[in-house]
């Protein structure tokens, strides 16, 4: 469901939430690609195909943990969810699931 240009998932399972991924990649013409991102001043990749979405954190200081070179954040497969939102206290990632439809849908991030 969208509301102004901001992605509410609500009580959706995980088939649900890749399809909206799959659906906003496809609708940019983004599917089997993967794209370096940056967004509030940290590095990603980002890719969707047909069986997953994934955002990976790029650790700007390679070597000094806690992932080298980077880390998931987000990972969305038809039954799998997980983002980092709710570990936040033991990273500084913050986003959920919900941030990267809107992040990625409104294109609120710059292109590497």
């Amino acid at each position: 469901m969208i509301s102004g240009d901001r992605w509410y998932l609500r009580e959706n399972g995980p088939c649900d939430v890749l399809r909206k991924f799959i659906e906003i990649f496809h609708g940019k013409g983004w599917l089997n690609k993967k794209f370096r991102i940056k967004y509030q001043n940290k590095r990603y990749w980002i890719s969707c195909n047909e069986e997953r979405f994934f955002a990976y954190e790029i650790n700007d200081n390679c070597g000094l943990g806690p992932g080298v070179p980077g880390w998931p954040v987000c990972l969305v497969e038809k039954d799998y969810v997980y983002d980092e939102s709710e570990i936040s206290a033991l990273t500084p990632t913050k986003l959920n699931t919900d941030d990267w439809l809107n992040i990625i849908a409104n294109q609120k991030f710059e292109l590497l």
